[in-house]
């Protein structure tokens, strides 16, 4: 299996578009011809190697609603969740407050309830390091496809059991880092 080349720059159209939901199991772009199971077989490979806290499928070229994560990372209860179409249900704080916070509130240490920033870089944009804002507590959704890389699973995104995860701190800061990704949205785009 190839490594997938991860995809840079703050101006690179695969980061910047909308990823599509994840309805066919089956197929994926001609491009990489491959099986879902195959790009997150491939996708885990890449987290490991590069150490990262999570992976959005377009950060390695297929605009899918797909996410590897980390949660608990680096302790002896960590879990990688393969997260198929998440959506965050619930978040501590309001995205209005989040994208109104500033460098004068986060020095005066008066940030919106729910809310914490913390420095967050990219394997998409390497070298960059940015204060973000983000809800210190979130509500996720999502299908799990971790049966998939086991080599189970059927061939309709309903055949995927679906999870609901409630996190804080920096296994919420992750998912939502990696939901931006879905959005076309990168840690440079909410910078404090």
């Amino acid at each position: 299996m190839a490594k997938l080349k991860v995809q840079t720059g703050t101006d690179n159209p695969i980061l910047r578009q909308r990823s599509e939901e994840v309805s066919d199991l089956r197929a994926l772009t001609p491009e990489l011809s491959m099986k879902l199971s195959d790009l997150l077989k491939a996708m885990k490979k890449s987290i490991a190697a590069e150490k990262g806290l999570g992976l959005a499928a377009p950060q390695v070229g297929e605009n899918l609603r797909t996410i590897l994560v980390r949660i608990g990372a680096d302790s002896d209860k960590e879990v990688l969740f393969i997260m198929v179409n998440p959506e965050i249900l619930e978040m501590s704080a309001s995205d209005h407050d989040l994208n109104s916070v500033t460098t004068e509130m986060v020095d005066a240490k008066e940030l919106p309830f729910g809310s914490e920033v913390g420095e967050e870089g990219c394997l998409s944009l390497p070298g960059s390091y940015v204060n973000v804002a983000r809800a210190s507590d979130i509500v996720v959704k999502f299908r799990d496809g971790s049966s998939l890389i086991k080599g189970r699973g059927g061939k309709r995104v309903e055949d995927l059991s679906e999870m609901v995860l409630e996190l804080k701190g920096l296994n919420a800061r992750v998912v939502q880092h990696e939901v931006d990704h879905l959005n076309g949205v990168l840690i440079c785009d909410k910078g404090v």
